[in-house]
C-alpha cells in the first residue's frame, strides 16, 4: 500500500471514531452515565408529558410547576429541577411554529467567575 492510501485510511478511521463519539455523547446511553445529561433527559420527558396532556409546549419551564386548567399537574414538584447542579437556570427554547421542537441546555462554564459548570454545553433537542 502506498503512503497516500495509508494516510487516507488513517484519516478516515479518525473521522469515523470522532463521529461515533459525537453520536454517543448525544445519545440516551450517555445520559445514563452523566448526571447533567440525565437531568435534561428527565426534564425532556416532563415537557413531552405536558405537551401530551395540554396539546402545547410550555411557554416557559416554570409552567411545569403550576397546575394547568383541566389537566394533571404540577408536572414538576421541585423548582430545583429547573436548575443545573451549579445553581444556574437550565435554558429552554421552543420553535415558533407548531413543529413541537424544543431545546434544553446546561451552559458551559466558559468565562464565568469561578469556572463553575461543565466544560461544554450539554444540549438535548427534541425531536
Amino acid at each position: 500500500m502506498s503512503g497516500r492510501r495509508v494516510s487516507l485510511w488513517i484519516g478516515g478511521g479518525v473521522a469515523l471514531v470522532a463521529a461515533v463519539i459525537v453520536v454517543y455523547l448525544r445519545s440516551d446511553a450517555y445520559c445514563e452515565t452523566d448526571s447533567n445529561c440525565r437531568q435534561l433527559l428527565q426534564l425532556e420527558q416532563v415537557v413531552l408529558l405536558y405537551r401530551l396532556e395540554t396539546g402545547a409546549l410550555p411557554s416557559d419551564l416554570k409552567d411545569l410547576l403550576n397546575p394547568q386548567r383541566d389537566f394533571d399537574g404540577p408536572y414538576l414538584k421541585r423548582e430545583s429541577m429547573l436548575f443545573d447542579k451549579w445553581g444556574r437556570p437550565i435554558s429552554y427554547s421552543r420553535a415558533d411554529n407548531s413543529s413541537g421542537e424544543f431545546r434544553l441546555i446546561i451552559r458551559a462554564s466558559g468565562d464565568r467567575v469561578g469556572n463553575t459548570g461543565p466544560p461544554a454545553d450539554i444540549v438535548r433537542q427534541y425531536p
